[in-house]
């Protein structure tokens, strides 16, 4: 699937880059939180139609402007697994699945 990313979408180590250069002033909070927002939104939206990612990090994820609220949309997902594991019980229980998924 392929879509046209609007003007003015940077990926996050491009904004980082363009704070570290002056270029753009660094995150307010709610910008911050509402990346944030965003960016759990959309691994929510993944993990409902049940894929995993399993590649997020700062060159994945494009922020796109908007006016009324952020957008967020992850790149890349060569590394995604549809295999995800349904896990009941607390934090222990997912983090032993986890370590079980990912030596299979």
């Amino acid at each position: 699937i392929q879509e046209l990313l609007a003007p003015g979408s940077h990926s996050l180590s491009g904004l980082y880059d363009m704070i570290a250069r002056k270029e753009r002033p660094p995150f307010g909070t709610m910008e911050a939180v509402g990346i944030a927002d965003a960016l759990l939104g959309a691994i929510q939206d993944c993990h409902d139609l049940r894929v995993a990612h399993l590649n997020i990090k700062h060159s994945t994820v494009m922020v796109m402007p908007e006016l009324s609220k952020c957008r967020v949309k992850l790149l890349d997902f060569g590394h995604s697994s549809t295999q995800i594991p349904v896990v009941e019980g607390g934090l222990g229980a997912v983090r032993s699945k986890v370590a079980a998924f990912k030596t299979d």
